[in-house]
């Protein structure tokens, strides 16, 4: 009985050292933890970001930062417990447990640490998503791989894909004013990370790095975007779009899988077309059969929509300006007349426009398409208005009607 009694002692007393290695090498996070928030609720966010980790501060800007804690109500931070504390086999620490704030409140919390000079150093934090949730949907507060601080539901929305761009080209010029692609390949997808080494990457993008393009200049740029943002079905979304610049214009295409609740990079093109293709002087201004082309496309996905009662694909096949400016419920409502109406509009699918003016581009670049259908007893009138978006004409308005 005894000899069982020492036995059971020694175990114990293992568990209790076990606890206090843990307590010792993590407490330098705790304290950095501590810190960081103290400084987020006196309002210092320099002092606040000495607390970050390189890779964090590179990702994410103090504004980000501002509205990530915001929202998740960390500017009042009181104090923290922490029921789990870790230190990785990959070096990585981390501390799981709650932020409690001065009104009270308690809000669920994970950091992720790593050593940078021998101290703990903020790599990311994250946020479970408050309120009702399906299967289907979650919400990242910030990626452990990246640093960044973003949240999205499911499919992200319009802001959430430009953020999603711009951090992506972020990360990819760093690595190309470095001619070095290890940074970018630490932001992308792990999927990604293994198929790709970082001499491979480097190979890939051996072009842009060697250019003597000034790709920086894309860091003050906005990025327009101009396909709809769906999931195939392997998980997939496509961001693609462009830069407005000049004298040549960069077009870009992102693939992005989700790897837990954070959408990462599995794919990026990058090229710069000749300001010669996408000028807008009257030599670019299509010829007659090109526009009844462009004519009959742009009525035929306006008649698809109108047969589905939902414009919902006719959108997506405009502008992006447009489309910045009239979401599908707009758009529903533009042509709610038409979708409503017991005209067989599908007839026109069969018909010839014949356009009835001349076409030019004006001060904006914008050029009209006008004319009519051959239909009767009611002749059927349209004009469609273009903007070249890249080097493709695409809709900026339209408008039909039968008279």
């Amino acid at each position: 009985m005894k000899k069982w009694v020492k036995i059971l002692l020694s175990v114990v007393a293992v568990i209790i050292l076990t606890i206090s290695l843990v307590f010792y090498f993590t407490a330098g996070m705790v304290d950095a933890a501590d810190a960081f928030f103290m400084a987020v609720k006196e309002k210092d966010m320099v002092k606040a970001r000495t607390y970050l980790a390189e890779d964090f501060k590179a990702n994410t800007n103090d504004k980000a930062l501002t509205e990530f804690l915001s929202s998740n109500a960390l500017l009042n931070f009181k104090e923290s417990s922490w029921s789990d504390r870790q230190v990785n086999d990959d070096g990585r620490g981390e501390l799981n447990g709650s932020i409690t704030t001065e009104t009270g409140g308690l809000v669920p919390i994970k950091m992720t640490f790593v050593k940078e000079k021998d101290e703990w150093k903020i790599y990311a934090i994250e946020k479970p998503a408050a309120g009702l949730q399906t299967e289907s949907t979650t919400t990242a507060a910030s990626t452990a791989n990246s640093g960044s601080v973003s949240s999205g539901t499911g499919i992200p929305d319009k802001a959430q894909q430009t953020a999603m761009v711009k951090q992506a080209m972020h990360d990819f010029l760093i690595s190309v004013a470095k001619k070095d692609m290890t940074h970018f390949r630490n932001t992308v997808s792990e999927l990604w990370q293994k198929q790709f080494t970082v001499e491979m990457l480097n190979q890939g993008f051996k072009q842009i790095i060697d250019s003597d393009a000034n790709w920086g200049v894309l860091e003050k740029e906005e990025p327009i975007l101009t396909a709809e943002v769906k999931a195939d079905k392997d998980g997939v979304i496509v961001l693609s779009g462009y830069y407005a610049t000049k004298p040549s214009q960069v077009k870009f295409e992102q693939k992005y899988i989700q790897e837990g609740n954070v959408w990462k990079l599995i794919s990026l093109s990058v090229e710069a077309t000749p300001a010669a293709e996408t000028s807008t002087t009257t030599s670019a201004i299509p010829d007659k059969a090109q526009q009844t082309a462009m004519v009959k496309q742009a009525m035929h996905d306006f008649l698809v929509s109108v047969a589905k009662k939902d414009m919902t694909h006719f959108r997506s096949t405009v502008s992006a300006l447009w489309q910045e400016q009239f979401t599908v419920e707009r758009f529903n409502a533009t042509y709610k007349a038409i979708s409503d109406s017991d005209g067989n509009w599908s007839v026109l699918e069969n018909l010839q426009p014949a356009l009835t003016s001349e076409v030019k581009a004006d001060e904006n670049g914008v050029i009209v398409l006008s004319g009519n259908y051959p239909t009767k007893p009611n002749q059927v009138t349209f004009e469609q208005k273009y903007i070249q978006e890249g080097n493709v004409w695409k809709l900026v308005g339209f408008s039909i009607q039968a008279k």
